[in-house]
């Protein structure tokens, strides 16, 4: 769907992550009408567990938002350096 980019937030100069959502994506309207949706969501959400929205737009063509940046291991890595993980693993990063 898209690709999550670090980045400096130019007013605080906070780290931020940014979701780039993928061109063929933000052409189709039904996907536009679900990232709409999505940041409606977002916006209401207020949770230790969930991270915050900063802001979101569409510049020369392309969706984004940006959200608080949280460090740690992704889940893909993980992934890869345990190959298989556990159920009780599983449920707690569900």
């Amino acid at each position: 769907m898209g690709s999550v980019y670090r980045a400096k937030h130019e007013k605080s100069g906070e780290d931020v992550a940014v979701k780039l959502i993928a061109a063929q994506m933000s052409d189709e309207m039904r996907f536009r009408r679900r990232f709409h949706a999505e940041i409606e969501t977002l916006k209401r959400l207020s949770h230790p567990n969930i991270v915050k929205l900063i802001g979101y737009g569409e510049e020369q063509g392309m969706l984004f938002y940006s959200m608080e940046f949280v460090p740690g291991e992704t889940l893909q890595e993980m992934i890869r350096r345990e190959k298989k993980l556990s159920w009780t693993t599983t449920l707690d990063l569900a």
